[in-house]
């Protein structure tokens, strides 16, 4: 299994530790990191870990914000699709640069891909507020793919639907259309497996709770407990951006101890 990751200098603050869990609970995986623009010495630093580094092209304004707030991470399907296509008989982990693994696990069985619903809190909230529904119910943060070529068929459809949607469109909006149109697709439903026909193909798409398998680890109040979904019980922990805020609060968490991370060495920044 490999692992699948993109960052710019803004988001090279978790690749410390997101290197450092992988290691830790997959030690056999190898990393790709798609350098988005990060500096040099940043570049250099991950691949001293024994981390593979390549430079992506991300296309012009991307990533930017819309006028509803969603970033387009444009470069997300083709990325994908290059390192899947690279490593065609692996099976391999796509994970945002803020997205942390806190336990080991395995691609589950009788799929070929497997995607995340949002988190619980935010499905009963988009059902309240319907019109905010803009970027879907799946989360494109994290994504699990066996070693099946009907892989390359999904994530090729999803580079070209992004290309042919309209401007402002997002790449993860682009997922959730796909997505949503699986055969008996609930969104109150979890492992279970779905058939979608995408291009005459058969795919097999297994939709995974989000508070389990993509948690984001702001979201479930870490410090205050209200509702909180405990970090031990979350495969992934997703801490939702790089803002000075959240990677306070990331760092906060580390402090008093109630994230179990292991780090590269690289001091708090």
């Amino acid at each position: 299994m490999f692992f699948i990751t993109a960052a710019d200098t803004r988001f090279y603050f978790f690749l410390p530790y997101m290197v450092a869990q992988i290691n830790r609970y997959f030690p056999e995986s190898k990393i790709i990191v798609y350098d988005l623009g990060m500096t040099e010495q940043e570049s250099k630093q991950i691949r001293d870990w024994g981390v593979e580094v390549k430079k992506w092209h991300i296309g012009p304004g991307d990533p930017v914000t819309d006028q509803t707030y969603y970033t387009r991470a444009l470069h997300k399907p083709s990325m994908i699709l290059d390192a899947l296509e690279r490593h065609k008989n692996e099976s391999a982990v796509y994970l945002d640069a803020d997205a942390i693994p806190n336990t080991r696990f395995s691609i589950p069985e009788d799929c070929d891909i497997a995607v995340t619903l949002a988190n619980q809190y935010d499905l009963d909230w988009i059902e309240k507020h319907p019109h905010i529904e803009y970027n879907g119910i799946f989360n494109a943060g994290v994504i699990l793919f066996s070693p099946s070529d009907k892989r390359l068929s999904f994530v090729r459809e999803w580079s070209d639907g992004l290309e042919r949607s309209e401007p402002l469109e997002s790449d993860q909006r682009i997922l959730g259309l796909m997505l949503e149109e699986m055969e008996g697709f609930t969104r109150r439903e979890y492992d279970v497996t779905h058939n979608l026909k995408v291009n005459g193909e058969e795919i097999r798409i297994r939709v995974l709770p989000g508070d389990e398998w993509n948690l984001f680890g702001m979201r479930c109040r870490l410090e205050t407990g209200k509702d909180r979904v405990l970090p031990e019980d979350a495969k992934v922990l997703h801490f939702k951006g790089n803002s000075s805020h959240n990677k306070a609060d990331f760092r906060t968490n580390i402090k008093n101890g109630r994230l179990d991370f292991q780090t590269k060495g690289v001091p708090l920044c």
